[in-house]
């Protein structure tokens, strides 16, 4: 889904415009929904979520996922 309109990287990367997404986490195993923004210094411009040894693993892009780079790591209820 669409990051904050007021986001710093939202349309200023490089020449072209950029789109900043947000995540959207759906866990199954607990029927709940988890909108995760990036930072400011974040540009997820494809993002990916990961589960993993119970942690969320959010990459930039498919890239990063497969390099196994997250930007961060975190632990939903």
């Amino acid at each position: 889904m669409a990051a904050p309109d007021d986001h710093p990287l939202q349309g200023h990367v490089g020449m072209g415009a950029v789109a900043v997404l947000s995540l959207v986490i759906h866990d199954v195993a607990t029927a709940t929904t988890h909108i995760v923004e990036p930072e400011p210094h974040e540009n997820w411009s494809c993002p990916v979520a990961v589960l993993r040894d119970g942690e969320w693993r959010l990459y930039p892009t498919r890239e990063a996922r497969d390099a196994d780079r997250p930007d961060r790591t975190l632990t939903l209820p």
